[in-house]
């Protein structure tokens, strides 16, 4: 088994409930993680075998920024079903999305959603 994990994946998004946060957009940090069955991979070093995190990067970016959403746990579960439904052989998943900006006396706002 592997266990992949994508840190610190920084973009922009409309994200919020607030009017403001529906027109502008606010940095957010991604961390995930997923696991599955890398025997086959770890014996051919064959990309072709193996899943492909720049692939899943371009589609977890593609996710956030194509669409405003009011609650971090919905991008947050929109990202957790791109994950499982990218690739089958993927059977556990966690994205933990922070929001700097979302209280002025907080590092950060974040909501972790798992299988």
């Amino acid at each position: 088994m592997a266990l992949i994990q994508i840190k610190n994946l920084k973009t922009k998004a409309l994200i919020g409930i607030n009017e403001w946060e529906k027109k502008k957009a606010q940095k957010i940090i991604i961390n995930l993680s997923f696991s599955y069955d890398s025997k086959i991979p770890e014996t051919t070093d064959n990309i072709d075998d193996a899943i492909d995190y720049y692939t899943i990067k371009q589609k977890i970016l593609q996710t956030a920024t194509s669409s405003s959403f009011n609650l971090l746990e919905r991008l947050a579960n929109e990202i957790l079903q791109l994950l499982l439904q990218t690739d089958k052989r993927i059977t556990n998943a966690s994205v933990e999305i922070d929001k700097p900006a979302a209280l002025e006396e907080a590092e950060s706002v974040s909501v972790k959603i798992y299988t």
